[in-house]
């Protein structure tokens, strides 16, 4: 609801006179929806697609402690804000610039750079809780 309000203060110049402003706040609200969805769906098959990458391998135990780190990593993201996980996905994963990023995701190359920071910081401490939790185990 809060994301519906912050589009629409945003384009209000769009609004036409007339209309119906429960109708027109409802069709911000359903593409902000889809566009939650596609992002969402987009980000899974990336995982998806990072980890089939990785050989299985019954040889060598390192191979197999990546496919888990990685398998963790994955874990980890989810639990990360949607927008947070947005950003370090795009600068991380994709490797995109920071200024590529925002453009996708219509905010300032400062912005951009503060989620990345704050998502790197996130991870850090879902990690390093993570790691304590496996030693109290």
């Amino acid at each position: 609801m809060q994301d519906t309000v912050v589009r629409a203060l945003a384009s209000q110049s769009q609004f036409e006179t007339g209309t119906t402003l429960k109708a027109w706040l409802f069709t911000i609200q359903r593409n902000a929806f889809y566009e939650q969805r596609r992002r969402s769906s987009r980000e899974q098959e990336v995982m998806q697609d990072f980890e089939l990458d990785m050989p299985v391998s019954s040889e060598a135990p390192s191979m197999q402690s990546a496919r888990d780190a990685v398998t963790d990593l994955g874990e980890i993201l989810w639990k990360l804000p949607d927008l947070l996980r947005e950003a370090i996905i795009l600068v991380g994963a994709q490797e995109l610039s920071y200024e590529d990023a925002a453009c996708i995701c219509n905010v300032p190359p400062g912005t951009m750079k503060a989620r990345v920071s704050r998502a790197r910081s996130q991870l850090a401490a879902l990690t390093e809780t993570e790691n304590l939790s496996e030693i109290h185990i």
